[in-house]
């Protein structure tokens, strides 16, 4: 006691100094213990944030028969609303985009959208007269395309990450779900295969190799899947973004094996836009592939199907303005006999898409330098409808092609025009040699049919001959 109130006196704001220290320690205690709870109800906000979304994840995993728009009503309204909500937490959620989630709501899209359709028996969709079969599930499907569109859009996508729900497997399902009948969804898959392809880099080559596995499949085994015209736009988009020395070999091929021949299916009309635009790239990446495309279109010309014929006739003139004279030379003879053909064609519209594409002025300045050629083959034909074809139409188009070329060469016209006479007078003078032969060839058989009826014995006599024999 006495040594302490002779520290007191020595120095007197020792205890003070002492219960500041102490005073400052419980303090620091006191903050630490606030802030720890504090922590601790953070992370379970965050937890309970991430349960609350996952349990929402899980109530779009379930799945509902819409084949009966009165059963569990409430349950797609709930399933809606969750739909609803992953979808605004997609668009709106900044940072929140976590490893776990974006793995279990890319599970979530494939949960619903990768199904199988039933076999197809109809025939190939007409959309003149058939009636497009939408999907009844398509009230739900759509926000999940909308979502699986914004997790491939976002800024926090991560390929690292994508390419274990998305591999090799889910992206064949995703080109197969373009069989689907409802065109709403293929037109989503053909955006989210395409946003596949650019972002995660090690699925490309497999997604092109699957792309023309399916073309094949088309063209060669069974004319039955709904989504060409879609992969068409697919592989022409990828074509324009990726045509290098390194692929060109795999594109020639392309054309060579795929897209020439899908010009002689049945169902061509359907998705024959998609298939010029992606011919077109090919004459806007190298204009050297015009003969490979026309010899192509005469290798598969259709022989009985005039609406396919006017659109052969039709894919021709959005090439012909295109055609280089060095690259006329090694295709005008192949290419102005089949434009010969379809002039005289009786179909009105075939006469005249051929005669729109003589009347070109690009083809016109091709012709004048090889009237030799191109005379022999179109004048015939022109000169066969200028004498009275039954269509108008046709009839002053054709004059007036008639009437170019006459003034291009009126000299080798006039040759031409006697070869047509003298042509008329051989084609006369075989047809008279042949009724001649025919006549013959009758009276010769009408003279044996003479002598067998008056020396071979009639059945009759021959029948009553073994009946006395019997007797």
């Amino acid at each position: 006691m006495f040594l302490g109130a002779l520290l007191e006196k020595i120095n007197p704001f020792a205890k003070q100094s002492i219960k500041l220290t102490n005073v400052d320690d419980v303090s620091r205690n006191h903050i630490v213990k606030e802030k720890l709870p504090l922590l601790k109800a953070e992370c379970s906000r965050a937890e309970r944030e991430q349960e609350e979304f996952l349990e929402k994840l899980r109530v779009c995993c379930t799945l509902f028969d819409f084949r009966d728009a009165s059963s569990n009503l409430i349950g797609k309204d709930a399933k809606l609303k969750a739909l609803n909500e992953v979808l605004k937490f997609v668009d709106e959620g900044q940072g929140m985009l976590t490893d776990l989630i974006y793995v279990e709501i890319v599970k979530m899209v494939a949960c619903n959208i990768i199904r199988t359709f039933p076999p197809n028996t109809l025939s190939p969709f007409n959309p003149d007269v058939d009636e497009q079969l939408l999907d009844a599930t398509w009230v739900h499907l759509e926000v999940v395309y909308h979502v699986f569109l914004g997790i491939l859009d976002s800024r926090e996508f991560k390929p690292s990450v994508a390419k274990g729900p998305i591999d090799r497997k889910f992206v064949l399902q995703l080109l197969m779900l373009l069989n689907s009948a409802d065109p709403r969804e293929r037109g989503f898959l053909k955006w989210v295969i395409l946003r596949i392809y650019s972002k995660i880099y090690g699925l490309r080559s497999y997604i092109r190799t699957q792309i023309y596995n399916i073309f094949y499949q088309f063209i060669y085994i069974v004319e039955d899947f709904n989504g060409i015209a879609e992969l068409l736009w697919v592989q022409t988009t990828i074509f324009e973004s990726c045509f290098t020395a390194a692929s060109k070999a795999e594109h020639e091929e392309c054309l060579e094996k795929i897209l020439m021949p899908l010009h002689k299916v049945k169902s061509l009309p359907t998705f024959h836009n998609q298939l010029e635009q992606s011919l077109i790239q090919y004459l806007v990446k190298d204009s050297k592939y015009i003969e490979n495309i026309v010899r192509g279109l005469i290798k598969f010309w259709p022989k009985t199907s005039t609406q396919k014929e006017i659109l052969f006739l039709d894919e021709i003139d959005s090439y012909a303005n295109g055609i280089a004279p060095e690259q006329f030379l090694a295709i005008q003879k192949p290419l102005l006999t089949q434009l010969a053909t379809c002039v005289r064609s009786p179909h009105t519209e075939v006469a005249e898409h051929a005669l729109n594409i003589l009347n070109n002025k690009h083809m016109i300045s091709l012709f004048e330098p090889n009237t030799a050629v191109v005379m022999p083959i179109i004048c015939p034909a022109l000169l066969s409808i200028s004498k009275g074809h039954w269509n108008q139409t046709v009839l002053k188009r054709g004059y007036a092609a008639l009437q170019l070329l006459v003034e291009m060469n009126p000299d080798l016209f006039n040759e031409l025009l006697n070869d047509c006479s003298g042509e008329k007078e051989r084609v006369k003078q075989r047809q008279r040699e042949r009724e001649l032969a025919w006549k013959k060839v009758n009276e010769l058989v009408a003279k044996r049919r003479k002598l067998d009826a008056e020396y071979l014995p009639s059945p009759m006599s021959s029948s009553e001959g073994n009946i006395t024999n019997s007797e």
